[in-house]
């Protein structure tokens, strides 16, 4: 709004308060999901179900779990 508008952020907050314009915020994630909703579920692999299994019983008994590995972009 600034931009188009040309206006100061007070301004625009004067508004806002004042009930002319309504502020809201769009969150846009990064990672989109453009398959069907229905769409096949992958199966864990040995080793991944290993560390779920970890994961559940460290949550189950109030512990704090750290996750270390590769992300899907191959970083660590």
């Amino acid at each position: 709004m600034e931009k188009f508008g040309n206006v100061s952020k007070s301004v625009i907050g004067s508004l806002v308060e004042k009930g002319i314009l309504e502020e809201y915020y769009i969150r846009k994630d990064r990672v989109s999901f453009d398959g069907e909703e229905n769409s096949e579920i992958k199966s864990l692999n040995e080793y991944q179900l290993q560390a779920l299994t970890d994961i559940k019983t460290s949550f189950s008994e109030g512990k704090v779990t750290l996750l270390k590995g590769v992300t899907s972009s191959w970083k660590n």
